[in-house]
């Protein structure tokens, strides 16, 4: 699975947030449409820390088999296996 993340320090997230949501809202509607860029910033908002996945899918019946951020956590790769 290839997720969007939020990062640990809620500064950086801030910052992200920020750049996302004021400063690149006007491109990124040219480039795609508002529903699909509100969507986008949306994502962010609701993303999980990276200390927050294990927890989230062994309560959903699934074991996290490897984890792992890049982009200083922005974007998490996770590979699950569902719990028989």
């Amino acid at each position: 699975m290839l997720e969007i993340g939020k990062p640990e320090s809620n500064i950086f997230y801030k910052f992200i947030h920020f750049f996302a949501d004021r400063l690149f809202r006007p491109i990124g509607r040219l480039i795609f449409s508002k529903e699909e860029w509100d969507y986008f910033v949306e994502s962010i908002e609701n993303a999980m820390k990276i200390s927050e996945i294990k927890p989230f899918f062994n309560k959903h019946g699934f074991n996290v088999k490897f984890l792992e951020k890049r982009f200083f956590g922005l974007i998490h790769l996770i590979v699950l296996e569902k719990i028989e």
